[in-house]
């Protein structure tokens, strides 16, 4: 019967540590008491993938707030988290939650490595590693995109094809009416 109800638990107290980092302006004290909710979580294996995606969002969120370096280091951290709930793949329910948030997690660090190339006091070998990075994460991105893409494509046809079987016996049968004439 407990094992049951911790669950449950723990997905109130996620989704109470989300309603907080979404507040418009996070104060100390929320900051804080996400932090415990996250310990909480962290502590038994059971509730661990709720604390890790809690801990991603706050990393996330702390960045949004920072210059662009001390940005690119939380948003460095925040991967590990999600990856870890990510990996656990369908045996966890929020896995395909991680999953989402690793996509936006991955366009966030692209524009802040950008960012980061662009600013004036960046040097060269810098910018180059910089751009080479967010490069490889846009590759990364775009491979993923095509992936998914190729794998929908046989179901897309056979559908199409059924779409098209369907509109020509419609045309065969009820003609289109006529164009008016202005």
């Amino acid at each position: 019967l407990l094992s049951a109800t911790v669950p449950a638990r723990a997905a109130q107290d996620y989704e109470y540590g989300r309603k907080l980092l979404e507040q418009p302006k996070v104060s100390l004290e929320n900051e804080d008491l996400v932090q415990r909710l996250i310990e909480k979580l962290l502590a038994r294996p059971v509730t661990r993938p709720d604390g890790c995606l809690l801990q991603g969002d706050l990393f996330r969120k702390q960045a949004a707030a920072k210059k662009a370096p001390e940005r690119l280091a939380l948003l460095r951290k925040a991967d590990a988290p999600y990856r870890e709930v990510a990996a656990l793949g369908k045996a966890c329910r929020l896995s395909a939650e991680a999953t989402r948030q690793l996509e936006a997690l991955g366009r966030d660090l692209i524009k802040c490595l950008l960012q980061l190339a662009n600013e004036k006091d960046t040097t060269p070998a810098q910018v180059a590693a910089y751009r080479k990075e967010a490069f490889a994460l846009l590759d990364h991105a775009v491979s993923s995109a095509k992936a998914a893409a190729d794998t929908a494509r046989p179901k897309f046809d056979v559908a199409f094809a059924a779409l098209k079987a369907w509109e020509e016996k419609v045309a065969e049968t009820d003609p289109p009416p006529p164009v008016p004439k202005a």
